[in-house]
């Protein structure tokens, strides 16, 4: 609900303001009265109660069809954007000057005064639950069953579960890129190649280059799918330039295009131009549930034409009072 009031009283002013100006929260308190049920709608409403010069507050209250739920109190200050990006390079500059701090290293005993004897007590204790059969940390046959079950579904040799979707495709792609290092080097393409509306590109804020070192080839228009002209056209100019992708990505559907998929004769053709140039093919299927209606095609035929696929059960695995969030990833065995 906070989230939802700074962005409804922000919405609300910049309808009011000139290009460039916008404005920035400098204070929030809440009051959370009452809970209501999953699927109840609820009204939201923000009151501009005060302006002080560029300082607005306006007052949010929240109710359903039975009373309210909460409110609270927002205060956003109005700033022009072309002056605040010049204070933060400002401010930038005097970090850079500073040194750099050393991290702090906490270490947590929970009462015990030597660490090494806690962890190995706590390791006695999950040894002594995994031998019941309790699945502790991604391994146990509860876990290892869904992860057949999926696999089996959609064709593949085997699955994984990964905690986030984010760790997911970073491992795809990693994994593909060493399966496609020259014999006897320890190096290898750190290259993948995806539409401009990919997650990775979009979502992810750049934690492939962050963390696995990778750079990206963007191919094609971001207003329509990807398509194998276009495909062909960017993988032809890398292996040119000698910076070929290890793996071509394609997400089904595509979030940030509408939904809109690539047809399955391109995604042929897409497959073939992948065997051409030697490269993986993996598909961002976090969506694919919603897709394969549409294709009217079974997943294990879908995904057969890829060599990795990344699923997503985020909010379709639901228990009474609780969200299951899963992620899987499928990569071909030995990967």
């Amino acid at each position: 609900m906070i989230s939802d009031m700074e962005y409804h009283v922000r919405d609300m002013l910049l309808a009011l303001l000139p290009d460039g100006w916008d404005s920035l929260g400098t204070h929030v308190t809440f009051d959370h009265s009452a809970a209501t049920l999953e699927g109840e709608t609820v009204e939201m409403t923000s009151t501009v109660t005060v302006v002080d010069g560029r300082s607005v507050e306006a007052e949010t209250v929240f109710a359903d069809r039975v009373g309210e739920l909460g409110r609270g109190i927002h205060r956003r200050f109005i700033v022009d954007m072309a002056k605040n990006e010049q204070r933060l390079e400002q401010r930038l500059a005097e970090l850079e000057a500073l040194p750099t701090p050393d991290p702090t290293n906490f270490l947590r005993s929970y009462g015990q005064e030597n660490p090494p004897a806690w962890l190995t007590e706590l390791g006695a204790k999950a040894k002594a639950l995994g031998e019941v059969g309790f699945d502790q940390y991604c391994n146990g046959p509860w876990l290892q069953g869904f992860e057949a079950e999926v696999a089996a579904l959609m064709g593949k040799e085997a699955g994984m579960f990964v905690v986030t979707g984010t760790m997911a495709q970073q491992l795809a792609i990693q994994a593909h890129a060493e399966a496609a290092a020259d014999p006897g080097t320890t190096g290898y393409p750190k290259v993948f190649a995806a539409h401009p509306s990919s997650h990775l590109l979009l979502s992810e804020e750049d934690s492939f280059a962050a963390l696995g070192g990778f750079s990206s080839v963007v191919i094609g228009p971001s207003d329509r799918p990807l398509g194998a002209a276009a495909t062909r056209a960017a993988l032809e100019a890398a292996a040119a330039e000698g910076s070929l992708p290890s793996t071509l990505l394609v997400e089904i559907p595509q979030r940030h295009n509408g939904g809109a998929c690539t047809p399955y004769e391109e995604l042929v053709e897409l497959r073939a131009l992948c065997d051409e140039f030697g490269i993986a093919f993996h598909m961002d299927g976090a969506r694919l549930w919603e897709a394969q209606p549409g294709y009217g095609r079974p997943f294990e035929e879908i995904c057969a034409l890829f060599d990795s696929v990344y699923l997503s059960f985020c909010e379709r695995c639901r228990l009474p009072l609780h969200r299951v969030r899963a992620k899987v990833s499928l990569v071909p065995a030995g990967r």
